[in-house]
């Protein structure tokens, strides 16, 4: 299953279904109406995969071949045209492993081992700065065994742990280099890749050596996982930093003895309130050890999750339209546990469970949930089949 930008699709059986918002064909319906429940993406029926992007999606068929759908301003559904499709539309390319969106590019790592991209200028790794609307090789790349593509920028990486990434910088993959990389730049030299994470102003890698999470960019809020305060804890931005302060509860105060004498009851000694705490957290760091760590790393706008050894999805970060399931520490998403594979995006994130349930969280005002409402839900629950 894969979740974008208040849509969500999953495959069953070779069929893909959608739901949610469906604005510039989205989830791929035929028009643009909008479903609180799975609908059945017309024309594709032998899908192994599907990757939901902002605004579109793609499906990886048998054979190594690919469909895609949604909106197509710079070509990122990949027909060679710029027109939105409602349906599926075959991409001319064979012989892919894995495919991946963006908000506005499209990539594929092919079974040798190269890496394919097309949509807007500057993202898709050619070394150019035009708009690619049919499938363009990636320079430079070889033997890839993983694919990232995050809001701006994309990733690959290959079994020895070297990677290379291009686009725009906003996710801080580059150091301190503005960008846009418009050919792919070796990153984390020092450091073999596990799993890269890219969400769009930060970014996460796990290091192939023992297994321990990284994260640079963004850490306004506590995306990166470095903070751990309290959820009664605020945090504002102050000029280059984010404070948090917090004040510990008072400590429940002793039953008064009966037999003692007072003078006047109102006059009780009171136990002083204790001082604040506050904390200082640099607003964009570089590469620092992450509590977000574990299997399947996964990066979206302001939050990283991942799967934790209990098999169950654990977040930091917050949310853009409610807190219901944003914290500054690592928090376990509940209704997660016994998870497969999983996926978030910018407001709600879904899960396979081994139970063979399929459940979903976070904002749902674009039905994007599946359980056929438009509510919020802090915890996961499960998407109604049609």
């Amino acid at each position: 299953m894969s979740v974008g930008y208040h849509f969500s699709c999953a495959v069953r059986g070779g069929r893909v279904w959608c739901w949610g918002s469906n604005a510039e064909g989205r989830a791929g319906l035929g028009d643009t109406a909008h479903s609180p429940t799975p609908m059945r993406v017309e024309g594709v029926d032998d899908a192994l995969g599907v990757s939901a992007g902002e605004s579109h999606a793609c499906a990886l068929r048998r054979g190594g071949r690919v469909a895609c759908w949604g909106r197509n301003r710079y070509g990122q559904v990949g027909d060679g045209t710029t027109d939105d499709r409602a349906r599926p539309v075959a991409v001319d390319l064979v012989g892919v492993a894995q495919i991946e969106t963006g908000r506005d590019h499209t990539c594929a790592r092919l079974e040798a081992g190269t890496i394919a991209c097309w949509g807007r200028a500057s993202l898709v790794g050619d070394g150019t700065d035009e708009s690619r609307p049919r499938p363009t090789e990636v320079a430079g790349v070889a033997n890839a065994i993983g694919l990232a593509v995050g809001t701006m920028t994309s990733c690959a990486w290959n079994v020895e742990g070297d990677a290379w990434c291009w686009g725009y910088n906003t996710a801080g993959l580059f150091e301190r280099r503005p960008g846009p990389e418009r050919a792919p730049r070796a990153v984390l030299r020092e450091d073999p890749v596990e799993w890269i994470a890219i969400g769009n102003r930060h970014a996460c890698f796990t290091r192939k050596t023992d297994h321990v999470g990284f994260c640079a960019g963004d850490a306004e809020d506590g995306q990166l996982g470095n903070q751990n305060v309290p959820d009664e804890a605020r945090c504002e931005r102050d000029g280059e930093e984010v404070v948090c302060t917090w004040t510990r509860p008072e400590p429940p105060r002793e039953h008064d003895d009966p037999r003692a004498t007072r003078c006047c009851p109102h006059q009780r000694e009171r136990e002083p309130r204790p001082p604040p705490e506050e904390r200082r957290y640099p607003l964009r760091a570089w590469w620092l050890h992450s509590d977000a760590r574990g299997e399947s790393v996964t990066a979206s706008d302001a939050r990283t999750c991942f799967l934790t050894d209990a098999r169950e999805v654990a977040c930091v970060g917050n949310l853009y339209y409610t807190n219901d399931w944003g914290h500054r520490h690592v928090a376990p998403i509940e209704g997660t546990a016994g998870t497969v594979r999983f996926d978030v995006d910018r407001g709600h994130g879904c899960a396979l469970r081994d139970d063979g349930e399929l459940v979903c969280w976070g904002d749902g005002r674009s039905g994007n949930l599946g359980d056929g409402t438009l509510n919020n839900r802090p915890e996961a629950r499960p998407v109604r089949s049609r």
